[in-house]
């Protein structure tokens, strides 16, 4: 993705949450106290407050609720909005909204129309054309897995960036991250997906690309591409969707090899230079994978790799297994 123009970071706990468990124990010592010679029960086997065991679930339950995985310990970051806000695989590019950037990181197609043996698995129509470097690699390895399944070996590149010092950018070729396809057998043929050419619509997102119209590809990246394959959607569909979805109530995506993700969307209001960002963090206050992409308009995508969260797991971990003795203690008791 390209490269995030970062201001200030300053972490954030969650100190909403400590509050709460403050309330908490205040509530219940004001109940012990107010109880006067009320009858406590308890379980002769620990001793243990039931009614104390009932609030301890109570505050779990709760805590369950509003989903700490993303909350429970973050920090903010600051990105200038003139730079960054039309940056990223995501930018939206139409007649309303030109593209105003550049392509942050490009590279030549040459050395992409080959293997890692030295075969050429692809071909492109000038050997002069540029696109973003991560869709290159991309769309490299693609081309080696199409020609490795189908023995196909006449994928050819029209174009990536266009080459016509146009300022009027409302073509999202622009952006570096799209490529043109055609076929090549000698002659230069349209590219339809027919036959085996069809093994790109059906396989490409599993390398970040989407099909845009017959005959373009766009590199959006993973896991957007899985989840705009997964639910049927467009990429403009769900650039408007994600807008609803909040750091504190995220898009919760798992993928086909069982790793999870979270989408969320920060607004950026009009006139504002600066926004502040939160980034989730583990317990050691390191960062999870994370990408985030201007929209080219109003906000920004952000999307978390929560597939090594361990300290959540270990924490629902924990969270169960005092629910299930719980729920023993409370059998034994109730008798």
């Amino acid at each position: 993705m390209p490269p995030i123009q970062k201001v200030r970071v300053y972490k954030y706990k969650n100190i909403a949450a400590a509050l709460a468990v403050v309330l908490l124990a205040l509530v219940a010592l004001s109940t012990n106290v107010g109880s006067g010679s009320a009858k406590k029960h308890t379980n002769s086997k620990n001793n243990t407050s039931v009614s104390s065991k009932s609030e301890k679930k109570s505050a779990k339950k709760a805590d369950k609720d509003d989903d700490v995985r993303l909350t429970k310990n973050y920090k903010y970051e600051e990105f200038k909005n003139g730079t960054t806000l039309n940056s990223g695989y995501l930018v939206t590019v139409d007649s309303d909204q030109p593209y105003t950037g550049s392509p942050f990181d490009t590279d030549g197609i040459y050395s992409y129309l080959f293997d890692e043996a030295g075969n050429q698995i692809m071909y492109a129509s000038s050997t002069m054309i540029y696109g973003e470097t991560e869709m290159l690699e991309h769309l490299n390895q693609m081309a080696v897995d199409f020609a490795a399944d189908t023995g196909l070996r006449t994928l050819m590149i029209s174009q990536l960036i266009p080459d016509d010092g146009s300022d009027s950018k409302y073509d999202e070729a622009y952006i570096g991250t799209c490529a043109d396809l055609m076929i090549y057998n000698g002659s230069f043929d349209p590219f339809t997906a027919e036959g085996d050419y069809g093994w790109l619509t059906e396989n490409c997102y599993k390398y970040g690309f989407i099909f845009r119209g017959n005959s373009r590809i766009r590199y959006v990246g993973v896991p957007v591409s899985e989840y705009l394959k997964s639910s049927g959607s467009d990429l403009e569909t769900f650039m408007e969707a994600v807008k609803k979805y909040k750091f504190e109530k995220p898009l919760y995506f798992t993928d086909e090899n069982d790793k999870e993700f979270a989408f969320y969307f920060i607004d950026v209001s009009s006139g504002d230079t600066t926004t502040n960002v939160p980034i989730p963090l583990r317990q050691d206050d390191s960062e999870y994978g994370y990408d985030i992409s201007g929209n080219n308009e109003d906000g920004y995508v952000v999307c978390v790799n929560l597939t090594d969260n361990e300290d959540f797991d270990n924490y629902y971990e924990q969270s169960q297994e005092e629910d299930r003795q719980d729920a023993e203690t409370d059998e034994t008791v109730n008798g």
